[in-house]
């Protein structure tokens, strides 16, 4: 994780966009696709595509529309334990991630 961040800080100063693509593309083939992603691919009914436009309409209309959204059945459980997993490392790692901070100079 480390290594991939110093990479990317490396892309993001240089500004070599080319260099984060080819970077974040050796990951994503090196790391195996999460279990729950590749069981639910392909098992989800197609929706209607008119419903998905009278969504997509209440979505635009709205006073305050939300900057993400979720369409179809069955995403939001997924997403829903995808962030479930993630809060539990982050909390896992609270400690480690106080100390990064260090002390402040008095």
């Amino acid at each position: 994780m480390l290594l991939r961040l110093m990479r990317w800080l490396l892309c993001v100063s240089k500004d070599q966009s080319h260099a984060c693509v080819r970077i974040r593309a050796t990951c994503a083939e090196k790391r195996p696709r999460p279990h729950r992603l590749t069981g639910f691919t392909g098992k989800q009914p197609a929706g209607d595509p008119a419903a998905a436009v009278q969504a997509l309409l209440k979505l635009v209309d709205s006073d305050e529309p939300p900057l993400r959204v979720l369409f179809g059945q069955g995403f939001y459980p997924m997403v829903q334990q995808a962030y479930a997993d993630r809060l539990k490392t982050w909390a896992d790692w609270q400690d480690l991630s106080a100390q990064a901070h260090g002390t402040p100079d008095r």
